[in-house]
C-alpha cells in the first residue's frame, strides 16, 4: 500500500509529462525526489536491513564487511550527519534519487514519472526501501548503460567498478554487457542461453566450483549462506508463465537485437533478454534472483519511452498493447508475491511512519533489532520446515 501510495503524485504528472517545459520538469523532479526520500525515510523503520547497518555502521561492536563504494559513502555521509541514523539514511535517499533522476534526464524522451511508477510498484518494498547497497548499485549501471550507448565503453567499464563497490551482483553487467556486445543476433541468443544453463548448474552444485571460489570468500559466504536458507526446486507459477511470454516475444522478435537497425536500441534489447533469462534462473535459484534487478530497470526504461512503442507499432501491429500487459501484469505479480512471503517485513496495510522520532534519535535500536532478529528466527525455522530444509 505504501508503495502505491508514493506513485499517486507521477500517476498526475504522467500525462501532462511531454507537454511541460524543461524548468517546470525539473521542478517536478526536485520536489518528487524530496517527496520520495523524506517518506520513505519516514517509513524506512518497518524494513529490517537496517538492523544491519546500524549495527554495523553505528555501533562499537560493528564490522567493515560492507562494500567499500557504499560503507565509504555511508561514513561519509554519517559524518556530515554527525552520527545521526536517521539523518544519514535521509541524505543517502536524497543522493540516490537525485542521482538517478540525472541518469533519466539524460535519456531521449522518456517519461520519467512512468518509470517511478515502474520502480515503487514493483521494487518499492525491497531494492528502493531496503536493498540501500544494491539501489545504488542499480542506479550506477543505468549511468553505465547510458555511457555503453553513446560510445564510451571505457567509462562503462568503470562505472560497472564502481557499481559493484556498492553490490557485488553488479559482477553480472561485466557479463552482460560483454556478451551482448559481441556478434550476430542468433550469436547471442545462443550465447546467452548457453550461459544460463552454466549459471544454473553453477547455482545448484556450487560444491564443484569451491576451488575457484576460494579466491573469493566473499562470493563463497553469501551463497552458503543463501543456500542455507532457500530451497531450490521448479515449480509453475505466475512470475514462470509471464517471463516466458516475454522472452517468447523477444525471440520471435530476435531482428531488434541486430546491430544493423541504425540506432543504440539493438543494445538495450539484447540486455532485456539477457535480463529475462537471468530473471528465470531466479524464479527456481532464489539467491541468483538479485543479478535480474539491473536489467528490471533496463526494461522499465525502455517501457517509459514513448518513440519505443512507436517502433513497435510499426513492427507488429497490436505490439504495444500486448508488451504493455504484459508488462503489467510482471509488475503487479512482483507486488503480490511480496506481501504473500510469509519472511517479508511488511504487511499491505501498514503505513505507520516515524520521522521525527527518526531525525531525533528518539528511538530504541537495540530493543526494535532483538525484535527483528527473534522474529526472522521464528519465521525462518517455519520456513525450513516447510520446505523440507
Amino acid at each position: 500500500m505504501f508503495s502505491i501510495i508514493l506513485g499517486i503524485p507521477c500517476l498526475f504528472l504522467i500525462p501532462l509529462w511531454s507537454r511541460l517545459k524543461r524548468r517546470d520538469r525539473d521542478l517536478s523532479l526536485f520536489l518528487l525526489n524530496i517527496f520520495f526520500a523524506f517518506m520513505i525515510t519516514s517509513f524506512y523503520l518497518n524494513g529490517e536491513d537496517w538492523a544491519s547497518y546500524y549495527t554495523n555502521l553505528f555501533t562499537d561492536g560493528g564490522t567493515t564487511w560492507f562494500e567499500p563504494g557504499f560503507y565509504i559513502s555511508i561514513i561519509l555521509i554519517k559524518t556530515i550527519s554527525l552520527g545521526n541514523f536517521g539523518l544519514t539514511i535521509l541524505l543517502y535517499f536524497l543522493l540516490c534519487f537525485f542521482l538517478l533522476s540525472k541518469a533519466l534526464k539524460s535519456l531521449e524522451a522518456i517519461n520519467i514519472p512512468v518509470f517511478y511508477v515502474f520502480l515503487l510498484l514493483c521494487f518499492g518494498n525491497t531494492l528502493v526501501l531496503e536493498q540501500l547497497r544494491q539501489f545504488m548499485a542499480a542506479i550506477i549501471a543505468i549511468f553505465a548503460l547510458i555511457a555503453f550507448q553513446k560510445g564510451k565503453k571505457r567509462n562503462a567499464l568503470l562505472l560497472i567498478f564502481l557499481a559493484i563497490s556498492f553490490h557485488i551482483s553488479a559482477l553480472i553487467l561485466f557479463v552482460s554487457f560483454f556478451i551482448c556486445s559481441k556478434g550476430s543476433s542468433k550469436f547471442f541468443v545462443y550465447t546467452s542461453t548457453t550461459l544460463m544453463i552454466f549459471i544454473s548448474i553453477f547455482f545448484i552444485t556450487p560444491e564443484l566450483f569451491t576451488p575457484l571460489l576460494q579466491f573469493f570468500p566473499a562470493i563463497l559466504l553469501k551463497l552458503t549462506q543463501y543456500r542455507e536458507i532457500t530451497a531450490i526446486g521448479f515449480h509453475l507459477g505466475p512470475s514462470f508463465l509471464i517471463s516466458m511470454m516475454f522472452l517468447v516475444f523477444l525471440f520471435f522478435n530476435s531482428h531488434l537485437f541486430s546491430k544493423n537497425r541504425g540506432n543504440d536500441e539493438w543494445f538495450l534489447f539484447r540486455q532485456m533478454f539477457f535480463g529475462v533469462l537471468i530473471f528465470m534462473v531466479g524464479l527456481y535459484i532464489p539467491f541468483a534472483g538479485r543479478f535480474s534487478v539491473y536489467f528490471v530497470l533496463y526494461v522499465f526504461i525502455f517501457s517509459s519511452k514513448k518513440s519505443s512503442f512507436y517502433s513497435f507499432s510499426r513492427i507488429i501491429p497490436k505490439t504495444t498493447a500486448i508488451y504493455s500487459i504484459v508488462l503489467m501484469m510482471f509488475i503487479f505479480s512482483n507486488l503480490l508475491s511480496y506481501y504473500k512471503n510469509e519472511l517479508s517485513p511488511i504487511s499491505f496495510f501498514q503505513l505507520d511512519t516515524h520521522f521525527v522520532e527518526f531525525m531525533a534519535n528518539d528511538i530504541n535500536y537495540n530493543d526494535r533489532i532483538f525484535r527483528i532478529y527473534l522474529k526472522n528466527y521464528e519465521k525462518l525455522e517455519e520456513y525450513k520446515d516447510s520446505q523440507g530444509i
